[in-house]
C-alpha cells in the first residue's frame, strides 16, 4: 500500500551524515515563519538486534516515538524545532511495525497540514508532494538509498541545497508541497 501525501516534503540521503538534516533545517528556516510545518525524522530497521542496540528502551514493543518539546541542538528532531518547525517528532521502528509508523505520520499530517519528513525507507510506502535526495559523494551509498534514487524529484550533492535552491525549486500551494516550474 502506498499513501499519497502531497502535504509531505520527503528528504532522503545516500548515507548517514549526507546533509539531510541540514536540508530539512534550511526548508524550515525558509518556510517555517509563514506556515505551520511539522517535522519528522523516521528510521526503520530490518534487524531487531540492531534496533535494540539503538533503542533498548523500545524493546520488546519494537517502536519508539518522541515528540520534542524544547528546541535544542541535542538531536536532529529538536534541531527541527529550533529551525522553525511548529512541532517535531522522531519515530524508530522495526519493519514489522511499519503500519504504526505510517499511521502516526498520517495523523500528524492531518493536524498540521504541511510535513517535512526525513526518511529513505518510507519512500517505498509514501508518495510525497516532493522527494529530495541528498548525496554526499564521500560516503558509501546505503541499499535503502539505492532503491529510491529513481523516485527523487531532485538529486543534490551535499551543500547544493541552500536557501536559494529551496526558494527557486520548492514551493507550497495551500497544504501541498510543489515543484516550481522554473527549476
Amino acid at each position: 500500500m502506498i499513501l499519497v501525501r502531497p502535504n509531505i516534503l520527503m528528504v532522503g540521503g545516500n548515507a548517514r551524515k549526507s546533509g539531510k538534516t541540514t536540508f530539512v533545517r534550511n526548508v524550515l528556516a525558509v518556510y517555517g515563519k509563514q506556515y505551520h510545518i511539522a517535522a519528522i525524522k523516521a528510521a526503520l530497521y530490518d534487524d531487531a538486534g540492531d534496533f535494540g542496540r539503538h533503542y533498548p528502551q523500545a524493546l520488546p514493543r519494537g517502536f519508539w516515538e518522541v515528540k520534542e518539546v524544547e528546541p535544542s541542538e541535542d538531536n536532529d528532531s529538536a534541531r527541527f524545532l529550533a529551525s522553525g518547525a511548529t512541532e517535531s517528532w522522531f519515530f524508530a521502528g522495526l519493519m514489522e511495525n511499519l503500519e504504526e509508523v505510517l499511521e502516526c505520520i498520517s495523523l500528524i499530517g492531518r493536524e498540521t497540514g504541511l510535513v517535512v519528513l526525513e526518511s529513505n525507507a518510507l519512500r517505498e510506502n509514501i508518495q510525497p508532494g516532493v522527494f529530495v535526495m541528498i548525496n554526499n559523494p564521500q560516503r558509501a551509498t546505503k541499499d535503502s538509498a539505492r532503491g529510491v534514487w529513481h523516485k527523487a524529484d531532485f538529486l543534490l550533492d551535499a551543500g547544493e541545497a541552500g536557501d536559494e535552491f529551496i526558494y527557486q525549486s520548492i514551493g507550497i500551494d495551500n497544504t501541498r508541497w510543489i515543484l516550481k516550474t522554473n527549476h
